[in-house]
């Protein structure tokens, strides 16, 4: 996979999500021809200049993952969604422009004032990625023997907002959909897996 996303000028996170959208405009028997958008997690600890601090917290914001159109195969839709990603990511900015407003509000308003303010014009995004990457070496060494497996649940979303997360241990790449619902909520959720699993064996 992390091949196919270098041929197609993308990252295997390209890969997967670009199967994760072809996988949703089939399951939703969207229009072809529709845009589409999958909101992808990204780690803003890439600002901070000294990030050896005592705490650990989740300093995240999401990038908006967007093709045009479906596209007549895989290899075409990576493809165009590495490009506008591409685009996305060369924003020195990239992440950060939500943080100003949020300031401004909690200065300049008293803290109930901000929070419906800001929770009016905050939403969770229905479709979400959230990829923690590759695990292992030593950050994760036992006694010096690596891991060989691992289970992340990632964040549970009630309907209709979802977030697949992704990890990478070995050459195993897994993702987890927590999801609060019923047992035809959970069908559907298996419904897409397949769905993934198929555009991914596409490729």
């Amino acid at each position: 996979m992390l091949a196919v996303g270098k041929e197609c000028g993308g990252t295997l996170n390209d890969v997967f999500v670009s199967a994760y959208l072809r996988a949703a405009y089939r399951l939703m028997q969207c229009d072809k021809n529709d845009s589409l958008t999958i909101s992808c997690a990204m780690d803003l600890r890439r600002y901070i200049k000294d990030i050896d601090t005592i705490g650990y917290t989740n300093h995240t914001n999401f990038m908006p993952c967007t093709v045009s159109r479906m596209g007549d195969n895989i290899r075409e839709t990576i493809t165009e969604l590495a490009k506008n990603t591409k685009k996305i990511k060369a924003d020195e900015f990239n992440g950060l422009h939500g943080l100003p407003l949020l300031n401004v509000a909690y200065w300049t308003m008293i803290y109930l004032q901000a929070e419906l303010v800001v929770k009016a014009n905050y939403y969770n995004a229905n479709f979400a990625v959230s990829n923690v990457g590759r695990l292992g070496g030593e950050s994760f060494s036992f006694d010096g023997h690596d891991i060989v497996d691992a289970f992340i649940g990632g964040s549970a979303k009630y309907k209709p907002t979802t977030a697949v997360l992704l990890y990478t241990v070995g050459d195993r790449l897994t993702y987890t959909l927590p999801l609060i619902g019923n047992a035809e909520d959970e069908a559907i959720v298996e419904k897409l897996f397949d769905l993934i699993e198929d555009e991914l064996r596409s490729i």
